[in-house]
């Protein structure tokens, strides 16, 4: 069975830093720690993509780079490396990274509005079980807006 009104997304999906930031982000174990990337989030997006015939968007980059699970004037939409490069630099990541991401889905929940009617988006994303020393267990999280 297709879901017309199923759109998700993977924001974390990926730890990838691209070539002309490798320099400013090559923390490998920044990178493959939780903080540069949802760990097991794009596998269990897959997983639903595939069983429920809905469609995928991923984002291709560390959110270290650019996080596009935040609003663009969110004080942390690039991890702290990024945040200390000029305007102009991290206008061209957003441009690059941010912006074609956040319209792809965009359009796409809007198109399936206009099409179909009211749409769920499910943002998949994973938890770290551990964060600033403390435990977590959290089997799942639901926000909402």
């Amino acid at each position: 069975m297709k879901y017309r009104q199923l759109i998700l997304s993977c924001e974390h999906a990926s730890n990838h830093v691209p070539a002309d930031w490798r320099e400013l982000l090559d923390d490998a174990e920044l990178l493959n720690s939780h903080r540069g990337w949802d760990i097991g989030a794009i596998e269990l997006a897959q997983y639903l993509a595939r069983r429920l015939a809905a469609p995928l968007h991923q984002a291709h980059a560390t959110r270290l780079l650019v996080d596009p699970n935040r609003s663009p004037r969110h004080p942390q939409l690039h991890g702290e490396a990024i945040r200390t490069l000029d305007r102009s630099s991290r206008q061209a990541i957003r441009d690059a990274y941010y912006w074609p991401y956040r319209q792809t889905v965009e359009t796409a929940i809007r198109d399936t509005i206009k099409a179909h009617g009211p749409v769920l988006h499910l943002s998949v994303h994973s938890f770290t079980p551990m964060m600033n020393g403390v435990a977590r267990n959290a089997d799942i999280g639901l926000l909402y807006d």
